[in-house]
């Protein structure tokens, strides 16, 4: 079976080949937030699953606040952003270990310093919930996480269940269960993706360049 060209923009970003030959199911994701779900996963590998009540131990008023941050159709950076104005302090007190997708529903450990559940339970902004408040010593850093996990809606496929059914479990035939890490318009986009071009630039110290791309 030959191998599946892909779509000249993602070759063009480098993703030259697929590791699988056998055809995909084709779709669209993401017609609605609530057909992409990202919970995520923290180190103790507990799922933080979306409208669902964590039950973390709250103790003693601390340095930090914990909290999980549920967001439906919200840019992580912007959440945290408008979080930050209606508390009324600079969002650099905010942290998290990663940003989560726009359009869909997300949850996410997030701290604050120097603010208490009182205050984390006057922010009320459409679409987004805070919860599982727990006080710490530390903040949560980039990377704080054990994973996440995706529940993922696909629609459009033009294709019966068995087709499907049949096509996914070739690809994790020849995946042997495993899934590649590839970048393409999901990190750089579709309008202008250049992020890789300049990246490279600048890592041959051409800044000039870089900033004329």
């Amino acid at each position: 079976m030959k191998k599946i060209k892909p779509p000249e923009l993602e070759i063009g970003l480098g993703l030259e080949t697929y590791k699988s030959r056998s055809r995909g199911i084709g779709g669209r994701i993401k017609t609605n937030p609530e057909d992409f779900i990202v919970e995520e996963i923290i180190k103790d590998k507990r799922v933080l699953e979306i409208d669902s009540e964590m039950n973390f131990p709250v103790g003693d008023e601390k340095e930090y606040l914990h909290f999980t941050l549920q967001k439906t159709n919200w840019d992580t950076l912007r959440a945290i952003r408008e979080i930050s104005n209606r508390l009324g302090i600079s969002k650099k007190r905010l942290n998290f270990a990663g940003t989560k997708d726009k359009r869909a529903i997300t949850t996410q450990r997030v701290s604050v310093w120097k603010k208490t559940i009182e205050d984390l339970k006057k922010v009320g902004i459409k679409d987004i919930i805070l919860r599982d408040f727990q006080y710490s010593d530390k903040r949560i850093n980039l990377g704080d996480l054990w994973g996440n996990r995706f529940t993922v809606v696909i629609r459009d496929t033009n294709l019966g269940v068995n087709e499907i059914r049949e096509r996914i479990n070739r690809i994790e035939i020849e995946l042997d269960g495993k899934m590649p890490n590839y970048f393409g318009v999901q990190r750089f986009g579709t309008t202008r993706p250049i992020t890789h071009l300049v990246g490279r630039e600048i890592l041959k110290c051409n800044f000039e360049e870089a900033v004329m791309i």
